[in-house]
């Protein structure tokens, strides 16, 4: 950089060795010089999509989320063939309340989430996290039936990684299920008590 401070692969390398230290405003500050270089153009659509997404994540963890979520929909905008910045965006959504566009944003993709459940584990750990980030979109929305069904794929998958569970899908998928399941079951608790009481209520109804 002393000898080229212009340049947007040295800022952003740069940049993502402070991110890696957790020096956060640092990271900010060379991504945002990097993305704003007069020689930012010979960027390519991904490096440059690359750095959207930093900054997407920079900016949510500072709790500026709808500056957050420009920089997520630019990230997929530049790269929507990238699957970390679809899941991004939608969990940027999740956390700013809104899990429909979430939702919206991440069913067209839901049929190919399994697409490589013979992959490579990275691959695989990848579309855990794809129908984990959809399940908890699905449960915020009221979906519960279908949350169920993403959650179990989503701790299958991740099982099937058999990598370090740097998401703590398998845990997190694990908790959630438990916590559904323990709904429906109070659901169904409800309603069998409901169907007695009205039974008695028949029983002692007189007949006419």
């Amino acid at each position: 950089l002393k000898k080229d401070p212009k340049n947007p692969y040295a800022l952003t390398d740069f940049g993502r060795f402070w991110l890696a230290r957790r020096e956060y405003i640092q990271a900010r500050s060379r991504l945002e010089a990097a993305m704003n270089s007069p020689r930012a153009k010979i960027l390519t659509d991904s490096e440059l999509a690359d750095i959207y997404r930093m900054l997407g994540g920079l900016l949510e963890r500072a709790g500026d989320i709808d500056q957050a979520l420009d920089y997520y929909k630019k990230a997929l905008n530049k790269s929507p063939d990238d699957t970390r910045n679809l899941l991004s965006l939608a969990i940027g959504l999740c956390a700013a309340g809104n899990s429909q566009e979430a939702v919206e944003l991440l069913e067209p993709c839901a049929e190919k989430f399994d697409a490589t459940k013979s992959g490579a584990p990275a691959e695989i750990a990848m579309r855990a996290l794809e129908h984990y980030t959809f399940a908890v979109a699905l449960e915020e929305t009221g979906f519960l039936d279908e949350a169920l069904s993403s959650y179990n794929r989503a701790l299958k998958l991740a099982q099937m990684a058999n990598v370090t569970d740097n998401a703590g899908i398998i845990d997190r998928a694990g908790m959630a299920l438990e916590r559904l399941e323990d709904i429906f079951d109070a659901r169904q608790a409800h309603e069998e008590k409901r169907v007695n009481e009205d039974d008695a209520r028949k029983k002692k109804s007189p007949t006419l």
